[in-house]
C-alpha cells in the first residue's frame, strides 16, 4: 500500500504537471469589440470594429481626437461563422468575439429574420450573451465609424450611453440573452433600441432614436421616442427621469 507522505507526494507532483491545452496568445489574435451586420442582396454584410494593438481602449479622450484606436473591416458572407472566419485574412489574426459588446442590426436585415443569424451567437462558447443589440435604418458601419464622443472606441460608447438612459428611463436595455427569453416567451415580442447617426453643430454623433419591435423573429414597427418611454413604464423598468404637467394654458411643472 502507498503511505499517505507517498500520496501526498504524488497528487502535489500531479498538480504540477497539468497545464492550459486551449490557451490563445492575445498578440495573435484581433479583439472584436462591435459588430454590424445587414443584408447584402442574397449575402450578408458583417461589420467588426477591431481594437488596434497598443491602443488604450476603455480611457476617455478629447471630442475629435483621433488616435487610431479602433479598425473598421468589412466582408461578405453567407454566414456569421464564415465571414468571421474569411476576416482574418484581412485582419491576419484570428478574431476573438470574447470581448464583444454591442450587436448593430441593420433595419433590412431586421425585417426578414435577424433571430436566425443571432442564434449563432448564443450557441457559441466565444460569444458573450450579456453584449448589447441595437437595431439601426442607418449602415451598421456608418454607426460603428461614427467618430465618438469620450471614449475610443464606437461599441464602448454605445454601451455607455444605453447604460446612461436609466436616468431618463426612455429605452429597454436589451442583452442577447434577454433577447432570447423574450422571442421565445408566450407573447414571441422582443424590443430592441435603435440607434442612428445624426449630425449636431456640423459634427457625426451616434443617438438613441426610439425602439424597434420584433414579433414572431420579424420587425414589424418601430416605437416612438415618448411611446418608448411608455414601454419602460408599462414594462415596470422606470429607474428615473422626468415628467412634465401642465397646471393650465400658461404653466407647465416638471416632475422628476
Amino acid at each position: 500500500m502507498i503511505s499517505i507522505r507517498k500520496y501526498i507526494v504524488i497528487t502535489s507532483v500531479l498538480f504540477l504537471l497539468t497545464a492550459c491545452w486551449n490557451n490563445q496568445e492575445i498578440d495573435n489574435e484581433a479583439l472584436v469589440h462591435g459588430v454590424g451586420m445587414d443584408k447584402s442582396g442574397d449575402q450578408f454584410m458583417f461589420n467588426v470594429e477591431i481594437v488596434k494593438p497598443g491602443s488604450t481602449v476603455g480611457q476617455s479622450q478629447p471630442a475629435n481626437q483621433d488616435d487610431g484606436a479602433n479598425i473598421i473591416l468589412d466582408i461578405e458572407s453567407d454566414s456569421l461563422l464564415n465571414g468571421a472566419r474569411e476576416l482574418i485574412r484581412k485582419a491576419k489574426r484570428r478574431l476573438y468575439f470574447g470581448h464583444t459588446r454591442v450587436w448593430i442590426i441593420g433595419e433590412e436585415m431586421a425585417k426578414e429574420n435577424p433571430l436566425r443569424t443571432l442564434d449563432q451567437i448564443r450557441r457559441d462558447q466565444m460569444n458573450r450573451i450579456n453584449s448589447y443589440v441595437f437595431i439601426t435604418e442607418n449602415n451598421p458601419r456608418d454607426i460603428l465609424s461614427t467618430p465618438t464622443l469620450y471614449e475610443n472606441l464606437s461599441a464602448v460608447e454605445m454601451v455607455s450611453a444605453l447604460e446612461q438612459t436609466k436616468f431618463i428611463s426612455e429605452y429597454v436595455h436589451l442583452t442577447i440573452y434577454e433577447l432570447f427569453r423574450l422571442a421565445e416567451g408566450p407573447t414571441k415580442s422582443v424590443y430592441i433600441p435603435m440607434i442612428k447617426v445624426s449630425k449636431e453643430f456640423g459634427q457625426m454623433i451616434t443617438e438613441l432614436d426610439g425602439t424597434a419591435v420584433i414579433k414572431n423573429e420579424k420587425m414589424i414597427g418601430k416605437l416612438t421616442k415618448k411611446e418608448s418611454v411608455g414601454l419602460t413604464w408599462l414594462l415596470d423598468q422606470v429607474e428615473g427621469g422626468s415628467v412634465t404637467v401642465e397646471l393650465d394654458n400658461s404653466e407647465r411643472v416638471g416632475l422628476e
